[in-house]
């Protein structure tokens, strides 16, 4: 059975950012972002411990044709994944982990 999917604010604001930045670069683009991070999310729901612990009990996905790595906490108790960041991989991985859920 799939993980439920909890996005936080912080990487719900992420996610806007990031597909009006590629909008902006070119028409469809930010479409095209939102499309393989939905992907993502699925990939990631259904198999939520196949990623590797990188920060605490944080894992991340990284995405295939974007830089960008999904942070997020899977509770096993609740079959439940919270998002917590959505970065650019040459972001400071530190500035998400100030984030409160």
């Amino acid at each position: 059975m799939n993980a439920k999917k909890i996005i936080s604010s912080f990487a719900k604001s992420d996610l806007s950012e990031a597909s009006k930045w590629y909008e902006k670069q070119q028409k469809g683009l930010g479409k095209r972002f939102l499309s393989e991070m939905k992907m993502a999310f699925d990939i990631i729901c259904q198999s939520p411990e196949g990623f590797p612990i990188r920060y605490d009990d944080y894992r991340i996905y990284f995405t295939k044709t974007f830089p960008y790595g999904i942070h997020y906490q899977y509770i096993a108790s609740k079959n439940e994944i919270q998002v917590m960041a959505v970065f650019h991989t040459a972001r400071n991985p530190q500035i998400w982990e100030q984030r409160i859920f």
